[in-house]
């Protein structure tokens, strides 16, 4: 059974929500009323038991394999939203003291969901200088991507690669993302 009884402000085992049953990992996602609503909220209209609940992982692994065979990858990507945010409302309401509302919950998963859905077109371009800051070659082409910064990612690797391909000893490489420059000290 996977039971969490230490993450609290205290010893108990009861839900510290709903102050019912014990707080495993499937009374959390499923059996705390909070959870239930939003389970019944969301596209699912999902109304799951405790009565003869095989355990979280029993019930992932099974719908993971029905997933595969079914293909219906999207569905189990909103389900696993849905586990991961009914899952931190309920550490923001315990640690956090912030309450929210199940269908609050479901509208914050196809938010998620939707903005992690969409691929943009993007054309991302590099280009080589000489030491007097001359462009000397260039190099563009359309990608499919998730964010902006993917994007400049995606042109930084591929100037990269243009670079040790012509054998460019020293190299200085730039980018106008801020955080992504950050990330790896350019």
């Amino acid at each position: 059974m996977e039971t969490f009884t230490q993450d609290t402000k205290g010893p108990s085992s009861s839900c510290p929500r709903c102050v019912e049953a014990n707080k495993d990992i499937g009374h959390i996602i499923f059996f705390c009323p909070f959870s239930q609503g939003a389970w019944r909220t969301s596209d699912f209209n999902y109304s799951p038991r405790s009565e003869g609940f095989p355990g979280f992982f029993k019930w992932w692994t099974s719908l993971g394999k029905l997933g595969l065979k079914n293909n219906f990858k999207e569905g189990l990507q909103l389900m696993s939203l849905l586990c991961w945010d009914t899952w931190n409302a309920r550490n923001q309401w315990v640690f956090q003291g912030k309450s929210d509302v199940h269908i609050e919950t479901w509208n914050l998963v196809e938010a998620l969901f939707e903005s992690f859905s969409i691929v943009r077109i993007a054309g991302i371009a590099a280009v080589v200088r000489n030491n007097s800051g001359n462009i000397i070659a260039g190099i563009a082409k359309i990608i499919k991507t998730g964010s902006v910064c993917c994007a400049e990612v995606e042109a930084l690797c591929m100037g990269i690669d243009y670079a040790g391909n012509k054998g460019f000893a020293k190299i200085i490489y730039e980018t106008n993302i801020q955080s992504l420059a950050c990330r790896l000290n350019l």
